[in-house]
């Protein structure tokens, strides 16, 4: 991606924040993913903005979530660019990475979609 200079513009990864970065113990914060600050930082190198997004910086517990997370990711030194609050929306960004995601592509299509669907909950995973 380039602005209308062809400066290149940093490509943005938005990474869910529970079951993610950290296991999923809400209201807590869980111990972080093995890997999450090692890989983070490489992406950071890369050139990646990183964008943490979660529903715990949704409007209605905004102060306390966004407050906790913060505190939380520099304690553990994970590196972030930006929180984005779930009542945000949708945040357009060049890539997510989330533990509750399906990828959908034109290669598998639905098909593909819905039987990586079936496995997770096959597997207790959704």
């Amino acid at each position: 991606m380039t602005n209308s200079m062809s400066i290149p513009l940093k490509k943005i990864i938005t990474v869910d924040f529970d079951g993610t970065i950290c296991e999923e113990v809400y209201p807590e914060c869980g111990t972080p993913k093995k890997g999450v600050k090692r890989y983070l930082n490489y992406l950071r190198k890369k050139g990646f903005s990183i964008w943490i997004y979660s529903c715990r910086s949704n409007k209605k517990i905004r102060h306390i979530g966004e407050k906790k997370m913060k505190q939380y990711l520099k304690k553990e030194k994970i590196p972030y660019d930006k929180i984005i609050a779930d009542s945000d929306g949708k945040p357009l960004v060049d890539y997510y990475i989330d533990d509750r995601a399906i990828t959908y592509n034109d290669i598998k299509g639905w098909k593909g979609v819905v039987k990586e669907l079936l496995k997770q909950y096959d597997r207790g995973k959704v």
